[in-house]
């Protein structure tokens, strides 16, 4: 079962905490991220230019573990000149669920890309 956050503060250290694992600063070194309620969606999304990850926080779906390490993901994806789901993006989600959820999750996930007809690289 994942986490599922009802408030802001919840979220932000949640998400301080993701971010100060050795294993995440080890591979990344990563900026802090911002987090701002997302008024009237029903769907989280990441800001690159100010590193910010906005959550509609009335939404149930979108205040998710899930949805928060897909956000970080686009955070920490290792190349920016590509499409925004495209294998840098994979390889760095898969790699995330790996060290904050365990490998049997990056497991799933990458059976559900691979099902769903999307490669990963193999290096994540």
């Amino acid at each position: 079962m994942q986490r599922r956050f009802g408030d802001l503060d919840s979220v932000r250290r949640y998400l301080d905490a993701v971010l100060a694992l050795p294993a995440v600063q080890e591979r990344w070194s990563p900026d802090p991220v911002v987090v701002r309620e997302r008024a009237g969606q029903s769907k989280a999304h990441y800001e690159p230019g100010s590193h910010t990850i906005a959550v509609p926080m009335k939404s149930m779906w979108a205040a998710r573990e899930s949805v928060l390490l897909h956000e970080v993901a686009h955070h920490l994806r290792e190349s920016s000149d590509e499409d925004w789901h495209g294998p840098a993006f994979r390889r760095t989600m898969c790699a995330l669920v790996a060290v904050v959820l365990g490998d049997a999750a990056a497991l799933l996930l990458r059976a559900g890309y691979e099902e769903s007809g999307v490669r990963v690289p193999e290096d994540a």
